[in-house]
């Protein structure tokens, strides 16, 4: 089409817009203005601020979604106003900080709009800066305060450093050395410092050894140095299974349970042993592992698969921690050489706790029998605790706790599963969250035969899962678990599946990372950089008996590929808002009847990155607005 033609044509159409009588759009009702009050003896003038249109990707039950682009950056006059013609819509508007007077802040950094005009923004001096931290110190919240104590944004610099209670860590101090960070802030001039405690007591010798590695305060030769000393073997080089003077024994398919005569309550643990191996290997049909052991240079093959109870006293044998009695423990034959078989040493105690132990070292050796290796600590720990729930039709209480410690530590990786807690074991969701939803325990076992052809745990997920369907694939599902997982409450959810019961997880498994709010308030969260296959939640609720609208703005600020961020509301039910496959550097979620429908809203951000050097970059900053 002509140059001419075109403009005809635009002609014609505005002509029969009018004569079918369309009403006129002004440019006056198409003109936003807005200001920037400031303080006394402040200059507003020469601020910038960038204007976004909005995209709304998703509207239901009073959920909305949108997504921005640029359009145009405008300035403040002398006065502090400014102005622009809007697009239609939602406008999003964002203040450069980088262009506010030296030691100043605004009292909003983001603003969703759709109005001729606004309330004004607020340009105050900073006053103070409070540092708070939380997640055992790991992580921390930096607040730039007025004179009145109400937030304000601006950009500011942060240095950091790391010092420890001892000033050489040796294998006798390592379960006793406090570590202590120790945070600078530099607001344009105003300043502000803090020191708390990085609590790093119970995590894994591993986990200890890897944090004080990151602080710099031993180097790697230290390192090996302690991990060589905590790996002195007090068992038997050659065969650890303990002996029995008075033994009994008990087979159900192919394992034999030991114990001595004398044991208490043996016929009940038995019985459990029975349930078990009916479960795993008769209802799901699962491969029989089987025993291997090194005898001298020879590897020899059992019929059997021996689990030995024995009295907590009886037995020391080495783990990574350190020579310890034993409660459970599915022991590899030889350490150097994982074979296909291993063996179980237990501690008798309560009838369900021993079959929440059993159930879940049993399952450790089906994993070694699919796999015939060793594989990803966070793996092998996560998957046996999905088996025990096959068994126990559910989480226990232990569970929930571990669940928790993984919805807790935001920021790691699934595969840094030394760092918090043991919080492999809460990864557990991610097996559970398969066999709800992506194909039961037929998927899980694919998984199991695709890690014996890998050498990455993610790697084997996703082709376990395309096996089962080609549509699933890690990133996807691991979005969708992200987000499922921000309630646990609700975890319990229909299969897509036929014949596969769902398990539930129950309302004990949750964050404590809240943001609670009384009145009109702004929240934002610390800037955060997640790595490949990790995921942060931020979960605000709404103040008591008050109602009105949460405004929620995610800034992505190094990179969107494979970032995904979502509002979750919980009330009657879950929403879960449609995703898009591209991310936008702007997302905001408007939440109306907040304290009314919808008590409780989580913020969910995700790298579903297979790979956990890919880095996504964020914050958030939320608005709650009284009705």
């Amino acid at each position: 089409m002509t140059s001419y033609l075109k403009k005809l044509t635009a002609v014609l159409l505005a002509a029969v817009l009018i004569i079918c009588g369309a009403p006129a759009v002004s440019a006056e009702d198409l003109l936003f203005r807005g200001s920037i009050s400031a303080d006394s003896g402040l200059n507003a003038g020469g601020i910038s601020i960038e204007v976004y249109g909005s995209r709304e990707r998703y509207s239901k039950n009073g959920l909305k979604r949108y997504e921005h682009y640029y359009i145009k950056t405008v300035t403040t006059d002398s006065t502090g106003n400014f102005s622009f013609t809007r697009p239609a819509g939602k406008t999003l508007l964002r203040v450069d900080l980088s262009t506010l007077p030296r030691g100043t802040g605004v009292s909003a950094m983001t603003r969703l709009v759709d109005k001729k005009c606004d309330d004004p923004f607020r340009l105050s001096r900073i006053d103070n800066i409070t540092i708070s931290a939380s997640g055992d110190g790991n992580v921390y919240k930096v607040n730039l305060n007025a004179k009145d104590g109400s937030p304000l944004f601006a950009e500011y610099d942060t240095t950091e450093s790391v010092s420890a209670s001892f000033r050489d860590v040796t294998y006798d101090t390592l379960n006793y050395v406090e570590l202590y960070r120790t945070v600078n802030v530099n607001a344009g001039g105003v300043r502000g410092s803090d020191t708390f405690k990085l609590d790093i007591s119970s995590c894994t010798v591993n986990g200890k050894l890897n944090r004080l590695m990151d602080y710099g305060i031993i180097d790697e030769y230290t390192r090996q140095e302690i991990i060589d000393a905590y790996n002195i073997d007090t068992a038997t080089p050659d065969d650890l299974r303990p002996e029995f003077f008075d033994e009994r024994t008990f087979t159900a398919g192919g394992f034999m349970l030991h114990s001595e005569r004398s044991t208490q309550d043996v016929e009940l643990y038995e019985s459990i042993l029975a349930d078990i191996v009916n479960v795993y290997f008769t209802k799901y049909g699962f491969l029989e592992p089987y025993h291997e052991f090194v005898n001298g240079s020879s590897t020899l093959r059992e019929k059997y698969f021996h689990i030995y109870l024995v009295d907590p006293d009886a037995i020391r044998i080495d783990s990574e921690v350190a020579p310890k009695n034993v409660v459970g423990k599915t022991m590899k034959a030889d350490p150097t050489n994982v074979t296909k078989g291993c063996y179980i040493v237990l501690s008798p105690n309560e009838p369900e706790d021993f079959r929440t132990t059993l159930s879940h070292e049993i399952f450790h050796s089906i994993i070694y029998r699919y796999l015939g290796k060793d594989c990803a600590t966070w793996f092998k720990e996560a998957f046996s605790n999905y088996g025990a729930m096959l068994c126990l039709n559910g989480a226990v209480t232990s569970m929930k706790k571990q669940m928790s410690h993984y919805l807790n530590s935001p920021g790691y990786t699934l595969s840094d599963s030394s760092s918090y807690r043991n919080r492999q074991y809460g990864l557990t969701l991610i097996p559970l969250y398969i066999h709800n939803k992506l194909g039961g325990v037929k998927t899980i076992k694919n998984i199991l035969k695709a890690y014996a052809n890998s050498n990455n745990a993610f790697k084997a997920i996703d082709k376990g899962l395309k096996k089962t369907n080609r549509s699933y694939s890690f990133s996807s599902m691991f979005a969708g678990f992200k987000d499922l997982n921000a309630f646990t409450t609700f975890y319990k959810i229909p299969d897509v599946s036929s014949g596969v019961v769902p398990i539930g997880v129950g309302k004990d498994a949750a964050r404590t990372i809240i943001s609670s709010f009384v009145t009109a308030d702004t929240v934002s969260t610390p800037q955060m950089t997640l790595a490949g296959n990790s995921a942060a939640y931020f979960e605000f609720r709404s103040p008591d008996n008050g109602r009105g609208n949460l405004t929620v703005t995610v800034e992505t600020l190094d990179g969107v590929s494979d970032a995904s961020y979502n509002l979750i509301v919980k009330g009657r039910s879950i929403t879960i808002p449609a995703r898009r496959s591209s991310s936008a550097k702007f997302v905001t979620f408007e939440l109306t009847d907040f304290g009314g429908k919808y008590d409780t809203a989580v913020l969910t951000a995700g790298d579903t990155a297979l790979l956990a050097k890919n880095e996504v970059s964020f914050r958030a900053v939320a608005y709650y607005e009284p009705s």
